[in-house]
């Protein structure tokens, strides 16, 4: 990975610093080290109105599917409406720039086997966040993280 910051913007912005690289397994590491424990906060923190939006996110990424449209917005939507739970506005930052930078790495691909798969275990965690389970959402989201594989999945 190669990162040269030229302006303050792209000091703000490490998104805008070019040349900017980065590769899917680097991507998968900060995923484990990150997501899981910003959904563990999410449902350490969990309120009904957080709740119903990542229901609310799930639903469309299961409507997504349903209907073969691309699942990389409602995806990243669905991680995004997680963070947001953790009322910590840093990690819904980066929670986006993470999802940013595998977009740079190379597209997203989801093959329709795993579709139906990846919906349960995000219905899975969405109710550990609903039942307000930390140590259970944890361990959800990193088995799904360690499951994926640069083929098959975000």
């Amino acid at each position: 990975m190669t990162a040269v910051a030229e302006t303050a913007a792209e000091v703000a912005d490490p998104l805008r610093r070019a040349p900017f690289q980065c590769t899917q397994p680097e991507v998968k590491e900060v995923r484990s080290a990150l997501e899981p424990e910003v959904a563990a906060l999410a449902a350490a923190r969990a309120t009904e109105e957080h709740v119903l939006a990542r229901e609310r996110a799930c639903a469309v990424l299961e409507q997504a599917t349903a209907e073969h449209r691309s699942l990389v917005n409602p995806s990243i939507a669905l991680r995004v409406a997680i963070a947001e739970g953790s009322y910590t506005p840093v990690f819904v930052r980066a929670v986006r720039n993470i999802h940013a930078l595998w977009e740079k790495a190379e597209p997203m691909v989801i093959f329709p086997q795993d579709r139906a798969t990846d919906n349960r275990q995000h219905r899975t965690r969405v109710a550990a966040i609903r039942q307000r389970n930390p140590d259970a959402v944890r361990r959800l989201m990193r088995r799904h993280i360690l499951e994926w594989t640069s083929e098959s999945r975000l």
